[in-house]
């Protein structure tokens, strides 16, 4: 399946930042993993049906009125019957609603489950689609084809590229610059030592009726890298329009001397130290994936390692702490500059910021919040990163940990 423009967005930082600091009476989050092969569907429209049954009872435990329930719940089902919608997903979803916005996240990962009703969007989620990056792009050159893969750990789709005018081979590439200078675009092929396309005059001499023409490269006198650079310019005009403020990580698959010329003309702000080497030309989209898969690995350790060393730096220096009271107060005052929260933990309560009182419920309850969402949800919102791992990739034995920036 090809990738349309819209699917390679995965969470926008700043919309996110600015649905967050919005005031609300009542949230609704839904999680829940989606099938990106699915044929039918329904196949991905079953679990929003059982959720919104959930919702709806939640929504009356808390008081709501039935009208506001009814409004709330409104654009969620209008989804169950959209075709298209279900089948352009990824491997999860995530439907947020609050009083005045409906936003929909597709993940690069599998999610489970989950309906949170309350007064705050639950978010914690969505971090790992941010902090590292979990999609990432190969993207192929070569002086034959231009290829751009949007990938994630589970497979790669190629994006299309024809809307953009990319040039799709160094030969396109000259061709298009060759008809855009004057002194070409009206340029005679007749006359003395020109030859009608497809026959040549049987005196050695040109003849027939052929009106415009323009020149081959060996004419030109350029040098083959000069050329390539002109080419990579061509093919990063085109992606820049495609991939705008996006910031996932870049994987160029190319020979050598390509990859270090478009690492120089390209304006592409992670483009990763290693590629995949070699010509991509005989190489299939899965190929790429492949070959690119254990790059993209180590990427996201490495990122993990340097961030655990910065915290156990910072904890050093006691700017740092594993106490969920401390955390909450320092992320809510925009102290917390980097907080690992464990993904498979949940910590029911309530958190007033006043009285800087923290209360831990056994149960979700209609009031309650995930506390370590909640933290994480202020880091975010203050401009902290926020990384949700797995028991093995915490930085310690508690359920969370930050570093302070004072």
């Amino acid at each position: 399946m090809t990738a349309r423009a819209d699917d390679l967005h995965v969470v926008d930082k700043d919309a996110l930042r600015k649905l967050l600091g919005e005031e609300t009476s009542t949230a609704l989050s839904f999680y829940f993993p989606t099938n990106r092969a699915a044929v039918e569907p329904a196949e991905n429209s079953l679990h929003l049906k059982s959720m919104l049954s959930r919702a709806e009872d939640a929504l009356d435990a808390r008081g709501v009125a039935r009208p506001n329930v009814c409004e709330l719940l409104r654009p969620l089902k209008e989804l169950i019957d959209d075709a298209d919608f279900w089948l352009h997903q990824w491997e999860g979803l995530a439907l947020l609603r609050t009083d005045s916005h409906t936003t929909v996240v597709r993940l690069p990962y599998s999610v489970a489950e989950r309906c949170v009703v309350g007064g705050e969007l639950h978010v914690k989620p969505l971090f790992p689609a941010m902090f590292p990056d979990s999609h990432y792009f190969v993207l192929a050159l070569s002086q034959h084809t231009v290829r751009l893969l949007h990938c994630t750990r589970h497979g790669a789709r190629a994006v299309d590229l024809e809307p953009l005018g990319i040039p799709r081979s160094l030969e396109e590439a000259l061709r298009y610059d060759d008809l855009q200078k004057p002194e070409l675009q009206h340029h005679p092929t007749t006359g003395p030592g020109r030859v009608p396309v497809g026959q040549a005059a049987a005196d050695g001499r040109s003849g027939g009726n052929r009106q415009h023409g323009f020149h081959g490269h060996g004419e030109s006198g350029e040098g083959t890298k000069t050329q390539i650079r002109r080419y990579l310019h061509a093919v990063d005009a085109g992606l820049s329009k495609l991939l705008g403020a996006q910031s996932a990580p870049m994987i160029v698959a190319a020979v050598d001397y390509v990859r270090a010329i478009w690492r120089d003309v390209s304006r592409y702000r992670n483009i990763l130290d290693a590629g995949v080497d070699g010509s991509p030309d005989r190489s299939s989209d899965a190929q790429l994936h492949e070959a690119a898969s254990p790059i993209i690995e180590r990427h996201v350790r490495e990122e993990l390692r340097s961030a655990r060393d910065r915290l156990a730096q910072h904890h050093a220096q006691g700017l740092g702490s594993t106490s969920l009271e401390n955390v909450l107060e320092a992320a809510h005052a925009g102290r917390v500059d980097t907080l690992f929260v464990a993904r498979d933990v949940d910590l029911w309560g309530s958190y007033d910021f006043a009285s800087q009182t923290l209360e831990r419920h056994e149960e979700p309850g209609p009031d309650g919040v995930e506390l370590l969402d909640l933290a994480a949800r202020w880091t975010f919102v203050n401009s902290g990163t926020v990384y949700v791992c797995g028991a093995n990739e915490m930085a310690g034995d508690a359920p969370l940990a930050a570093s302070f920036r004072y």
